[in-house]
């Protein structure tokens, strides 16, 4: 069984990079990707991560999480990219996703 992997995706120039060698190392059809809106800024961002993902025939999950921004008061708040590994991480468990 091959292995599977998850990217987390926003759109921007890294993480459309690392999805691109996700694809390389564990081939097309064992790659799926996760975005996350948190706030209006990201929408855009997630928007490209959607195109990038259904040009390049990846399966895309996109996720609204903008209670965060309600909580934190803010964009970029204490423990964000932690928050969003945690979610990708339960994703990936419930989805038989062995690498991130």
């Amino acid at each position: 069984m091959d292995e599977k992997a998850l990217v987390i995706l926003s759109g921007g120039q890294d993480s459309t990079t690392c999805l691109l060698m996700a694809i390389d190392k564990y081939k097309r059809e064992n790659v799926s990707a996760i975005s996350f809106i948190y706030n209006n800024k990201y929408r855009k961002d997630v928007e490209c991560a959607k195109e990038i993902c259904k040009d390049l025939n990846i399966k895309h999950e996109i996720y609204d999480i903008g209670v965060l921004q309600d909580l934190a008061k803010s964009n970029n708040f204490e423990g964000r990219n932690l928050v969003l590994i945690s979610l990708a991480v339960i994703y990936a468990k419930a989805n038989g996703i062995n690498n991130i």
